[in-house]
């Protein structure tokens, strides 16, 4: 399908397939609810559609219902987002760094590869040793996470520059700031929103894996998870 075609579509065409589907999972849901369990299991294991509606999002107390969530949503949001804006900048300027030197890229990107291929929850308990059970440890578990996937990303599209634009800048005499600043990032952009945008769900995980670690501070998603979870709410 052209660009053209897809803009002159009419809007309920494009509507109608995700409501569908949307359909398609509440009656599931629904179906499982009811259909599979009694009410006791229901209550802990799967409550239908519309409790989970109630409870979450239109009941507004001090220990149940929406306030909580949206206390503990805040908390998880700022050390994902301070994690992620680490990640890009940090992953990006590692990525300029590699960029200029193929010995750096060496000796720094397998090390990169290492990191990411330990569990994250092997490596939060030592953020609790060295940082506390504060925000530093939480933003430091989202960073862990959340950073290859910039570096890779941006290491990708620095490297993929079209040699001839290259050969141009070279012609007229560019410096490294230059070529950096009006060819090298603006072409390795796309890869580098692509792995900002991989990185803003990892970075969520790491906040909710610290959560569940860090038993001190602030309560986030994740300790308000397990507080719900012992209470079989």
């Amino acid at each position: 399908m052209s660009r053209a075609q897809g803009r002159g579509m009419r809007p309920w065409k494009l509507l109608w397939p995700p409501v569908v589907a949307f359909g398609a999972i509440i009656a599931l849901w629904y179906a499982i609810s009811y259909g599979t369990m009694d009410a006791n299991r229901r209550r802990v294991l799967l409550p239908a559609p519309h409790e989970v509606l109630n409870e979450g999002f239109l009941t507004w107390g001090d220990r149940s219902g929406l306030r909580p969530i949206l206390e503990a949503m805040a908390v998880t949001g700022r050390v994902a987002l301070g994690g992620l804006l680490v990640s890009c900048v940090g992953g990006v300027g590692v990525a300029v760094a590699m960029n200029r030197s193929r010995a750096l890229e060496r000796a720094v990107f397998p090390v990169a590869v290492v990191i990411q291929t330990i569990p994250i929850v092997a490596l939060v308990p030592l953020g609790r040793s060295w940082f506390g059970s504060g925000t530093w440890s939480r933003g430091a578990a989202c960073v862990l996470i959340a950073v290859f996937p910039v570096l890779a990303s941006a290491n990708h599209g620095l490297r993929s520059v079209d040699r001839g634009l290259h050969d141009l800048f070279d012609v007229r005499g560019a410096g490294r700031l230059r070529r950096l600043r009006q060819l090298e990032l603006p072409a390795a952009m796309p890869s580098i929103m692509a792995g900002c945008r991989i990185a803003a769900g990892a970075s969520v995980i790491g906040a909710l894996v610290g959560d569940f670690f860090f038993a001190q501070g602030e309560i986030g998603l994740g300790r308000l998870i397990q507080n719900c979870q012992r209470a079989l709410r």
